[in-house]
């Protein structure tokens, strides 16, 4: 399942699958939350995946993304976007050179831009490549479990799902008394305001939450991270279908 457990013969032999990279960030995630919630996240989404997919393989993660608007909070560790959207093509252009189908399955908002510019730079060299966010195949679900407004960063739906998967880090007698602050545009992690700004963490308050994480429940969390891995099952069931034809 793993590449990188593989010899070069045994790849070799495997050219054509679909090789998943998990994508994320370690940063501030308020003070109840650990540096490594995206990545975790997306890293066990991916896992969990690969394992239900024929023609797929897992890559070690590339843990760090794009968060200098998370700078102002110790512990967060930054690449700028041309560097990561170098690291991604890279991977990528290597991954295809030897045959792969290179599937980014992220789990860090800030990287979504970079992710898309990377492909896009990626397709002019002619090399064909994927990313998914895990959490926009979610959106349903996450909606049906928590108001809109509870979730955006370290909120109701980041820990809800880190409660399921390790609660024994997130560090619930940390979590505010308040939720984050409302800002214009949207800051939600599912905004219908089709307006976007960039802005640095500090902006929303001083413990870099947008949401509300008391409304964090481990039995929803469990579920949101069930169908996140079925989401994105299904788009990689799709991706392998589509090499094939």
């Amino acid at each position: 399942m793993r590449l990188a457990e593989l010899t070069t013969d045994e790849a070799a032999e495997r050219r054509g699958a679909v090789v998943v990279v998990p994508v994320g960030a370690v940063e501030q995630h308020g003070p109840h939350l650990p540096l490594g919630t995206d990545i975790r996240i997306a890293a066990g989404v991916a896992e969990a995946a690969v394992l239900r997919v024929e023609g797929t393989l897992l890559l070690d993660p590339l843990p760090i993304g794009c968060s200098e608007h998370h700078r102002s909070f110790p512990g967060t560790v930054s690449l700028r976007v041309r560097t990561f959207m170098d690291l991604v093509a890279d991977v990528a252009g290597s991954l295809a050179a030897d045959g792969f189908v290179p599937v980014f399955v992220n789990g860090h908002g800030g990287n979504r831009g970079p992710l898309n510019a990377a492909l896009q730079e990626l397709l002019e060299r002619g090399v064909g490549a994927w990313a998914v966010t895990y959490f926009e195949r979610i959106g349903d679900e996450a909606r049906q479990a928590f108001p809109a407004d509870s979730m955006g960063h370290a909120c109701a739906l980041e820990t809800s799902i880190s409660l399921s998967l390790w609660p024994d880090l997130v560090r619930g007698d940390r979590i505010p008394a308040r939720p984050g602050a409302p800002a214009y545009p949207d800051p939600s992690l599912f905004s219908t305001a089709g307006v976007v700004r960039h802005r640095r963490f500090e902006e929303f308050g001083p413990d870099g939450i947008v949401g509300d994480p008391r409304l964090a429940d481990e039995a929803k969390g469990a579920g949101i991270f069930s169908a996140a891995v079925e989401r994105v099952a299904q788009t990689l069931r799709r991706i392998v279908g589509t090499r094939a034809d």
